[in-house]
């Protein structure tokens, strides 16, 4: 059904059942991409911002001694297992080097206590799922 109806005085044809019926007015097409305009800006600004707010800071490293104190205990780790791959290889040994295995066990523990080993896997499987 078509309706005919005075815009300004000029006769217009409205047809569509989806197009603004008469007495409403559309906004402008500069006043449309006005809009789209700061609505873009606004989403840029947003996204920008969105990298300096406070909590989405990378972790923080894991203490660099405490990354020394882990790969010195793997070192004296590794020397204790030497000396009991010697003693099982000759057990004739096994009275001089089983202390000394024992030491270097324990002073790995010393050196890396559980909660510090715990901290530092933490701390590095924070800082590597962050890459």
């Amino acid at each position: 059904m078509v309706t005919t109806i005075a815009v300004g005085g000029l006769p217009v044809a409205w047809d569509h059942p989806r197009v603004t019926p008469p007495g409403e007015i559309l906004p402008g097409r500069r006043q449309v991409l006005r809009t789209v305009a700061v609505a873009a800006a606004a989403a840029a600004t947003t996204t920008v911002l969105a990298g300096c707010l406070p909590g989405d800071d990378e972790p923080e490293p894991p203490d660099p001694e405490l990354l020394l104190r882990a790969r010195v205990a793997d070192e004296v780790r590794a020397l204790a297992g030497r000396y009991a791959a010697t003693v099982e290889r000759f057990p004739g040994a096994r009275a001089e080097l089983a202390t000394l295995g024992a030491e270097h066990e324990e002073h790995a523990r010393a050196l890396l206590p559980r909660h510090a080993a715990r901290a530092l896997a933490s701390a590095t499987a924070g800082a590597t799922a962050s890459r």
